[in-house]
């Protein structure tokens, strides 16, 4: 098997493994990018965020969409480039395994962190337009509905 070195195949969480034939379709493949940093972190914690133009970071509060959570987003960011060498220390092939945990390095310097944060917002799950959380109230109440119909 020929291996990416910037790229690494990581089982999907939200997925069972239930067969060989499932298999497939529960992995993700990330790139050893601050963008695939940015995709693991909205995967992984996306359910709970959303980032608005004027606003900021909001974080889902378990009632609400509470503002002023960067600190919260960025302590997510360093979570995700923490997990980076467990999960190298878990691949079996060891080129993958040594790229990913020089990848995992890298990313836990200050740069790799903010540019996962800043290239996170925009991606279409994150991303609120402000109009959208002001044209129903009762829109940014609820989490499983992506707030900014626009995107899904």
């Amino acid at each position: 098997m020929t291996v990416d070195p910037l790229a690494y195949v990581v089982p999907d969480p939200r997925r069972g493994l239930a067969n060989d034939q499932t298999r497939a379709a529960t992995i993700e493949v990330y790139d050893l990018t601050e963008l695939g940093n940015a995709r693991r972190h909205v995967d992984r914690y996306g359910h709970n965020l959303r980032y608005a133009e004027g606003r900021g970071w909001m974080v889902w509060d378990g009632r609400r969409w509470r503002p002023g959570a960067k600190g919260s987003v960025i302590r997510k960011a360093k979570d995700i480039a923490r997990r980076l060498k467990t999960e190298a220390a878990e691949i079996a092939d060891p080129n993958a395994a040594e790229a990913l945990f020089r990848w995992a390095l890298r990313s836990q310097g200050a740069y790799v962190i903010s540019k996962t944060v800043e290239l996170a917002w925009s991606e279409p799950e994150i991303e609120l337009a402000l109009e959208d959380l002001d044209a129903d109230p009762m829109a940014a109440q609820r989490p499983q509905r992506h707030v900014g119909s626009s995107h899904r």
